[in-house]
């Protein structure tokens, strides 16, 4: 990356941020494995996944959403591991 951009990268803070940001979301496939029969489980995570994203800010600023992201958005896991991942590379 800092071959491409010029701009060097702090991969270990990204990588220290990841990993425990990683374990809830592991425990929701978990979870989601447990309570719903096959073969419905790879379907219901996607789905759950793809709307936790949505409202937790891994693509777009929660502020750049319809009104009522940014209030759900804080207490969501996916915003808690971006908010993390932001920091990483913030402070770097």
């Amino acid at each position: 990356m800092a071959v491409l951009t010029g701009v060097g990268v702090p991969w270990t803070g990204i990588y220290l941020a990841l990993l425990p940001g990683s374990i809830p979301v592991a425990l929701l496939g978990l979870a989601i494995n447990h309570w719903v029969r096959p073969p419905e489980p790879p379907k219901v995570s996607s789905i759950l996944y793809m709307g936790l994203s949505f409202v937790g800010g891994l693509w777009s600023p929660p502020q750049n959403l319809p009104p009522f992201v940014p209030v759900i958005s804080p207490w969501t896991p996916t915003r808690v591991w971006v908010e993390m991942v932001w920091a990483a590379i913030e402070n770097y």
